[in-house]
């Protein structure tokens, strides 16, 4: 029973339990920021990595590239979004599967550390995603009961038993200051 975590551009294995001390660097890589997808009817690992040149921290376009056993041997393919016209970068990608579509979160900015979680989502894992024009989340400015102004990046996404999603992200009220977990619940 194999367990495998991807983190920036390293892939760490356990073969037994999760224990912090049972994990090992199984490779190292030239994939930034990475969000990994395992699909079930290819058998096959995807790995989307920010790509391009830098915007500040991100990329600008949303690189793909695909092995058999999520390890090693990754054939690079072409990107599935290009932002280079838009002059906001990406990264630091979560993916999931809802409804037959793959749908992947991560950051949008122009400027560290003012991030969006944007969306994007495909039903084909290797054809352009579309970015939705609604963001899951964004810097919460003076709205509401909220006046922090803290940016939102590296999303985490996990679903409930009640088919509700929870968010972890980080928080940066500007780029010297640590960041902050920021927890958010909603429904896709």
């Amino acid at each position: 029973n194999k367990s495998i975590i991807y983190a920036d551009s390293t892939i760490y294995v356990s073969n037994s339990s999760i224990d912090k001390d049972n994990w090992r660097t199984r490779s190292s890589n030239d994939f930034d920021d990475v969000g990994a997808y395992y699909d079930e009817d290819e058998d096959k690992f995807h790995l989307y990595y920010e790509k391009g040149n830098k915007s500040e921290f991100s990329g600008h376009s949303i690189g793909h590239a695909v092995s058999e056993n999520g390890l090693n041997d990754w054939k690079i393919y072409p990107e599935v979004w290009n932002g280079s016209k838009t002059q906001y970068g990406v990264g630091d990608f979560n993916v999931i599967e809802i409804e037959d579509k793959i749908v992947i979160f991560g950051d949008y900015n122009k400027k560290h550390p003012k991030y969006k979680v944007a969306v994007w989502s495909n039903d084909n894992p290797y054809t352009d995603f579309e970015r939705s024009d609604s963001f899951a989340m964004r810097p919460r400015n003076s709205e509401g009961e909220y006046s922090d102004n803290y940016g939102v990046g590296d999303p985490d996404i996990l679903k409930t038993d009640n088919n509700e999603y929870i968010m972890f992200a980080n928080g940066h009220s500007n780029s010297s200051d640590k960041s902050i977990l920021q927890l958010y619940k909603g429904e896709i």
